[in-house]
Order: structure tokens, then sequence, then C-alpha cells
């Protein structure tokens, strides 16, 4: 309470009120940025977006034709969301390089996984 008072003294005497004190509407004073930059590699995360739902989608036809287990396509899009995952945190503020470049090889490596394996042949 004491500090309070203190304080509601102090003010008047350190700010200025006369006709000498600076005069402002309350607006923003200096230029505005009315032009929003680009995130980086914007083109490059947009590509990778939809690497990922194709990736999905592969998934989907392998699972539906009968050619991966249910419990393979449930670790495939286990995956397949991780890399989405990680692809929708890095891109809130642009992807740099080394992130395009992480997401780019997992989702290399998901797609190699996401092929149907090959039928034996009868010799």
């Amino acid at each position: 309470m004491h500090f309070v008072l203190l304080l509601a003294m102090y003010l008047p005497l350190t700010t200025s009120t006369g006709p000498s004190a600076p005069r402002h509407s309350g607006g923003i004073v200096g230029r505005i940025r009315t032009e929003v930059p680009a995130p980086r590699n914007a083109s490059r995360a947009v590509e990778l977006g939809g690497q990922i739902r194709q990736l999905e989608e592969r998934i989907d036809d392998l699972r539906d034709s009968g050619q991966i287990s249910r419990r393979e396509a449930r670790d495939m899009r286990r995956n397949a969301r991780a890399i989405g995952h990680s692809w929708w945190v890095y891109g809130s503020d642009g992807l740099s390089d080394f992130e395009a470049d992480e997401l780019q090889s997992r989702l290399l490596a998901a797609n190699s996984l996401a092929r149907p394996a090959p039928r034996p042949t009868g010799r």
C-alpha cells in the first residue's frame, strides 16, 4: 500500500505534461510492413506435403488390394503420420534446408517400405 502511494506521488515528478511535452496522436509511428515475407522453402514444403499424401494413398491402396497385412499398413500409416506431424511442426515457421532434407530422406525410406513384396514365382 505504501509502495503504491509513493509511486503515485513520484510519477507526476518524472513525466512531462507541460507545453513542451511531445505530443502524438496515439497511432503507430513509422512505416508498417504490409507485405508478408514468403516462408523459407515454401515450394519445397508444398511438394513434401503432396508426397506425404501420396504415401498415405499408396499405403491404403496396398492394404485394399491385400498386398500388405493390416499390421504392416498400421505401422506404415503410423510412420506416415509421424512424418506428416514433423512436416506440420517444421513448416509452422518455414522449413530450413536441414528440415526439408530430413523430411525428404524419411519419405524416401517410407516409400521404399510401401512397395508390394515381390510374389514368389513357382518353378
